[in-house]
């Protein structure tokens, strides 16, 4: 299947540091410590990758919860497989 490339938001920046910072507490590693030492510059080095449709499903979720939406109300499944369906 075809994959979107994006910056990491807030969110997956937090998850690739703590992931790095329990990489260099477990091992002593000193590419993990380079990395922690120089975060700011060095977080763009990283991407997200996820498959095309999930993260339009993503997408569809955060739009919803931001106008409100409730997936269990009548019809809002259907709607929701509409949209990201693609």
């Amino acid at each position: 299947g075809e994959l979107t490339v994006s910056p990491l938001d807030a969110e997956d920046e937090t998850i690739v540091r703590n992931l790095i910072a329990k990489h260099a507490k477990e091992t002593d590693s000193p590419q993990a410590h380079e990395l922690l030492s120089d975060w700011e510059s060095v977080k763009t080095r990283f991407s997200r990758v996820l498959p095309r449709q999930f993260a339009k499903v993503r997408e569809a979720l955060a739009e919803m919860d931001k106008n409100g939406g409730d997936l269990s109300a009548p019809g809002a499944w259907a709607e929701f497989l509409e949209v990201t369906r693609g």
